[in-house]
């Protein structure tokens, strides 16, 4: 009888046998699947594939003997019957059949991935594993890219199974990940010729491939649109449309920020959506060098500019920043500077300044930012709201001490909705109130958790153990406390000391919040 086609997905134990079989990937057979004894030595050498004889074993233990040419062929995956010979007696598995499927070179990625890093690099690294595994292209129909729910689901079938076999591989090892592994699919767009407008159409079904953390658009090497899984839930009520042109410019005639008197830095691009929902949003990539004061800004139809902002990815060389509204969006370089501030040691003066020109920190009516003064709740509130781009002018919160006209009300809203601040007893915020060392750990952490999915550690006192002694720990912190040691953004005294009673300052909420926007 024929093995048949199961698709059980056998992640761990194909990991302990120094081989990946999983369900659903079936694609050509590559010579880094690890699955050399199916195929003559001499066709894989080349490729450097080193004998694994621990495959061999996997069969015989299975009870099945390979052909003595030492070639397997898959029909479909499947491996017919007259290609295994059962040995005398052999032992029964725990399930009649099983399926081996082809493998591709994303498995020699995983059984190569390198954990010997630790944190936000040992999760990008295995990020970018899933990311390829998950790659689809797409050429345009009549002038459009319409990006199916089919061509999702394939990318993130993909996707998915190696993002499994990672976090298996994780698991064996005793690997603790600081946040959950996204599910990434990346469409390369493929024009048929030179073209100055992209149109991209994206299927409102693709809101059922409920797999998709993360779906990247590769516009052209300069542009990318990325939508998170949240993002692609506004296409409940219709398809979602997207409209790049780039404009051209001559590089002599850009425009001049007219207080920096900065140039704009790149082309600039009409982006026109045409969504389900008003406050939905996508994230704009835009290509860019290392200048840590370069900022995405948008101008409309009237001329009139502002500032986005945006995080520089070292790794794609692009500017990314939240979007929601149609616009001419493009790079400028806007270092912000502030005269009470030349004192303070070079990096922390850094750290304002770059924050500054992502529109993230500002100072008062005198152009001061009064960088020893103690920072309120409301402006740490709106900092954070602005940071994640989480602003919602449609949000409302009851506290009693909140009114509706006062500057801050949107923000505290905001950040309310997005979870990472509560209220006190008796429906009261306390705007005016400091924020202590503690409440602000809590904040950032709460930001990650809601925004990056990261976790708190599972063994909290080892991180609390690094503290120096001496240090202050309110109990109700200790989880906040250790998850901000783990992630490099509490502020400690050179010998370690940490005191989480004392009330910030604005210069070191700076250096705190900095440290939180690098991981956002």
């Amino acid at each position: 009888m024929a093995l048949q086609k199961w698709y059980r997905k056998l992640i761990i134990w194909g990991l302990s046998f120094g081989i990946l079989l999983s369900g659903g990937l079936n694609t050509p057979v590559n010579a880094d699947s690890g699955l050399n004894h199916f195929f003559p030595e001499k066709d894989w050498a080349a490729a450097g594939v080193q004998t694994d004889q621990v495959t061999r074993e996997f069969f015989e233990q299975s009870g099945m003997q390979l052909p003595s040419h030492g070639v397997l062929d898959l029909n479909d995956g499947s491996i017919l019957d007259n290609q295994l010979t059962p040995k005398e007696n052999p032992p029964k598995l725990k399930k009649d059949d099983f399926r081996v499927l082809t493998l591709t070179a994303t498995e020699w990625n995983v059984r190569n991935w390198n954990t010997a890093q630790t944190g936000d690099e040992l999760v990008a690294s295995a990020e970018s594993i899933i990311e390829a595994a998950g790659q689809q292209e797409l050429a345009a129909d009549g002038g459009t890219f319409f990006i199916s729910k089919q061509l999702a689901e394939t990318g993130a079938q993909k996707a998915e199974t190696v993002k499994e076999q990672l976090n298996a591989r994780a698991n064996l090892e005793n690997k603790e990940l600081n946040r959950s592994l996204e599910t990434i699919v990346k469409v390369n767009l493929i024009p048929e010729k030179e073209q100055a407008v992209t149109f991209v159409r994206l299927s409102k079904d693709i809101q059922k491939v409920a797999e998709i953390d993360r779906l990247v658009i590769e516009v052209q090497p300069e542009v990318s649109i990325e939508l998170t899984g949240g993002d692609l839930q506004s296409l409940a009520a219709a398809d979602m449309e997207i409209e790049v042109t780039e404009l051209k410019t001559d590089k002599d005639s850009l425009p001049a920020d007219k207080t920096s008197g900065e140039e704009q830095k790149g082309p600039s691009y009409q982006i026109n959506l045409k969504k389900a929902k008003a406050a939905s949003q996508i994230t704009l990539a835009l290509r860019a060098d290392q200048d840590p004061y370069n900022a995405i800004f948008r101008k409309d139809t009237s001329g009139k500019e502002e500032i986005i902002g945006g995080r520089y990815d070292g790794k794609t060389k692009k500017l990314n920043a939240k979007i929601r509204d149609d616009g001419e969006y493009y790079v400028r370089r806007n270092e912000k500077n502030f005269a009470d501030i030349e004192g303070l040691p070079k990096k922390e003066k850094e750290f304002i300044k770059i924050l500054a020109s992502k529109g993230i920190l500002q100072g008062n009516a005198s152009d001061r930012f009064n960088p020893n003064a103690p920072i309120q709740r409301s402006e740490i509130l709106t900092i954070l709201v602005r940071m994640s781009y989480a602003y919602d002018g449609s949000a409302s919160s009851g506290f009693s001490d909140v009114a509706r006209d006062a500057w801050y009300y949107s923000y505290v809203s905001s950040g309310v909705k997005l979870g990472t601040v509560n209220g006190y007893p008796n429906n009261v915020f306390k705007p005016g109130n400091s924020v202590g060392a503690a409440e602000l750990a809590k904040m950032n952490c709460m930001m990650l958790v809601y925004k990056r999915g990261y976790h708190f550690p599972k063994e909290a006192q080892n991180y609390l153990a690094k503290l120096g002694q001496g240090s202050r720990v309110p109990e109700w912190a200790k989880a906040y406390i250790a998850m901000a040691e783990r992630e490099g953004l509490l502020l400690k005294t050179e010998s370690g000391i940490y005191d989480g009673g004392q009330a910030i300052t604005r210069r070191q909420a700076a250096e705190m919040l900095y440290r939180l926007y690098e991981k956002l």
